[in-house]
């Protein structure tokens, strides 16, 4: 548990199973076997619930009152994210749900602009009249303001798994198109008023 938490920590989460069979010496086919029968066991994992963060109800339902549509565009194998939107309660809040892993024949996960037209193409909206609300900087960020959209909003947790040293990556983003919140609280004061869609 310690060496996995330690891999998760240092930020290597897309290859915990790569580094933790390289850590213990598990190369070799053997090793290699083990390796994905752990891959698969996460993947067929399917948690019993799913923690919101507080804010989240909260932001959703103001959207909603202001007559916002709203589409959750989530990258990953789609069923187990789909089992994290279930467990939830999620789904209801929002009109389009978009699981990168399902467009076209191999998926489009973030940032490629295919995951952001999909949602605009389910939303029935121009990617121009859309904005994201994401917390990572390259996939959501900029990945949305590249494929066209208006607005970024990056939530920039403390604790949050990531957190980008804004002061590093704000500039390589087109001036004044995202705006960094710390809460999603802070979300309505900064949309237009009479926005509708």
């Amino acid at each position: 548990m310690r060496d996995t938490l330690a891999i998760l920590e240092e930020g290597q989460r897309a290859t915990l199973f790569d580094v933790y069979a390289r850590q213990l010496g598990r190369t070799d086919d053997a090793g290699q076997a083990w390796r994905w029968r752990l891959i698969e066991a996460f993947r067929a994992a399917r948690p019993p619930s799913a923690r919101l963060y507080d804010d989240v109800a909260g932001c959703l339902a103001q959207l909603r009152h202001r007559g916002l549509r709203l589409a959750l565009l989530t990258d990953n194998p789609a069923a187990s994210q789909q089992h994290k939107i279930d467990c939830a309660g999620l789904a209801p809040a929002f009109d389009a749900l978009v699981l990168t892993a399902e467009i076209g024949g191999s998926g489009a996960p973030k940032p490629q602009a295919a995951a952001f037209h999909a949602a605009a193409t389910q939303l029935d909206l121009p990617p121009a009249a859309l904005v994201m609300v994401g917390d990572h900087v390259f996939r959501d960020s900029l990945g949305a303001l590249e494929a066209g959209y208006a607005h970024a909003f990056h939530i920039q947790r403390a604790g949050a798994f990531f957190n980008f040293d804004l002061a590093l990556c704000v500039p390589l983003l087109p001036p004044g198109r995202m705006t960094v919140l710390q809460s999603l609280t802070e979300l309505d004061a900064h949309l237009p008023a009479g926005s509708n869609q």
